[in-house]
């Protein structure tokens, strides 16, 4: 559940052109995605305000993807993010 969830919230950030940097393999990951971003807090601030709880830092936007997260939850963030970032 939690590597496919991953998998359709990955594939959909690549699609739109976000510098993901999670491994596609899903022995390679785990239930949480990255992308690659200078001002991660910033976007996790600004994401936190419309509804989409992410953490930012170390150069990086982390977004977990875990049993309680609906389909609901990763079109917001698909829905939200391109235009963060």
């Amino acid at each position: 559940y939690i590597l496919e969830r991953g998998r359709i919230l990955r594939d959909g950030l690549l699609r739109q052109g976000l510098a993901v940097i999670t491994p596609a393999t899903a022995h390679e990951r785990a239930g949480n995605i990255c992308i690659a971003h200078p001002d991660g807090e910033s976007v996790a601030r600004r994401a936190a305000a419309q509804g989409l709880l992410i953490w930012g830092g170390d150069g990086r936007i982390r977004l977990s993807v875990h049993c309680y997260v609906t389909p609901e939850d990763i079109a917001l963030a698909l829905d939200l993010l391109p235009g963060m970032v």
